[in-house]
């Protein structure tokens, strides 16, 4: 950081929080991500029960928009992220849904790469 001023402070590292961070760092600004949770990914959450995983937040994504697609592009190829419903049986319609590997969670830690993030330890 310079003069240690920060040009951008995100509130929330659920996935819309890292992604922003994600790219406004990888153009070259200082960003700062914060949480009140104890890790990252907000409602991509999961909790493990004896060998389980499961996904209480967020089961699945999809693209409407084409500013999307890169980030499923890098997950799909990360292979953190791999095709649970092809359009004709998605749960939106019209939509491929997408799951992540071995559950959502992996998604925002994924992103958090190299970002300067904060939250409750």
């Amino acid at each position: 950081m310079k003069d240690s001023f920060i040009d951008v402070l995100i509130v929330g590292a659920g996935i819309a929080g890292l992604s922003a961070a994600s790219t406004l760092s990888r153009l070259g600004r200082d960003v700062v991500v914060i949480d009140k949770g104890r890790g990252v990914g907000g409602r991509m959450a999961n909790r493990r029960f004896g060998g389980a995983v499961f996904d209480h937040g967020a089961q699945y994504v999809t693209q409407r928009s084409p500013l999307w697609e890169d980030y499923l592009r890098r997950w799909l190829q990360a292979g953190i992220l791999k095709e649970w419903c092809p359009e004709s049986q998605s749960p939106v319609p019209g939509q491929t849904a997408f799951k992540g590997l071995p559950a959502m969670q992996v998604v925002g830690k994924w992103n958090i790469d190299g970002l300067n993030v904060l939250g409750r330890e």
